[in-house]
């Protein structure tokens, strides 16, 4: 929800779980390695000199792209969250994360075991698991207690839209005007409509079709999506109370750090 800072309305971004994963490798790389999140004078770039000292970290389940992403992502949430700006994320975010931890939990363990990465990226791991440890959902979960410490620890507060009163009936019929005028996967609708409900300004996703479709629903000029912009805006004040006032309808542009 928008916030106000000295009488001036902050913004508000939104992250989905793609970009909550993204972030969760860089702080358990930078962890790992015992660096420090905020220096920025880190160079990750593909063949830079700072891997061939380092060598690839085998331990963790991430590319180094991945982890140059969330290294792009923090220093730009860092410098957001001291400027007042809110960072929201949604409960079904937060699960789709505890799902990707536990999927890097469990490639780990095979890792352990001697199971090549080949094998590991097919249907076929599976296999090895009754052998070996699954892993350990406790872990997982004060893994995550700790990661928002962390983020906590360095400025940036990254809320749980859910977690106000009421904001589930809202969520869906939200959801269900996009329905109406766009066709998006079922949790991508849920994550845009939270956006819209959160106020956000920024959608914050690594995923290409989510953020191409909420960039044109935002800011494009063609006319297909001018159209279905007006549509979309009609319905939401048509739907919800809260948004009689066509001012207060932001739609979030999607973006990727």
């Amino acid at each position: 929800m928008k916030n106000k800072g000295n009488g001036i309305l902050l913004k508000t971004m939104f992250l989905d779980s793609n970009a909550l994963s993204r972030l969760s490798i860089y702080i358990e790389f930078c962890d790992t390695l015992k660096l420090n999140p905020n220096d920025a004078s880190i160079d990750l770039g593909e063949g830079s000199s700072f891997w061939k000292k380092v060598g690839y970290p085998r331990r963790i389940f991430a590319l180094e792209k991945a982890i140059k992403d969330g290294q792009k992502l923090f220093l730009y949430l860092k410098e957001k969250s001291e400027k007042g700006v809110e960072v929201i994320s949604s409960q079904v975010c937060k699960f789709e994360l505890l799902h990707l931890l536990a999927e890097r939990s469990v490639d780990s363990n095979l890792t352990k075991a001697g199971i090549p990465y080949r094998l590991r990226t097919k249907r076929i791991s599976r296999l090895f698991l009754s052998g070996v440890q699954g892993y350990d959902y406790g872990g997982i979960i004060q893994y995550l207690e700790n990661f928002k410490g962390l983020l906590s620890n360095e400025g940036i507060e990254c809320k749980i839209l859910e977690d106000h009163d009421g904001v589930f009936k809202d969520i869906y019929k939200i959801a269900g005007v996009i329905s109406r005028h766009i066709l998006l996967g079922t949790t991508d609708i849920y994550v845009y409509a939270s956006a819209i409900l959160a106020e956000s300004d920024e959608l914050i996703t690594y995923d290409i079709e989510l953020r191409n479709v909420s960039k044109n629903l935002k800011e494009s000029e063609d006319e297909f999506w001018k159209r279905i912009r007006g549509k979309l805006l009609k319905d939401l004040k048509e739907t919800l109370p809260r948004f009689m006032d066509s001012s207060k309808i932001v739609l979030p542009a999607g973006k990727q750090i």
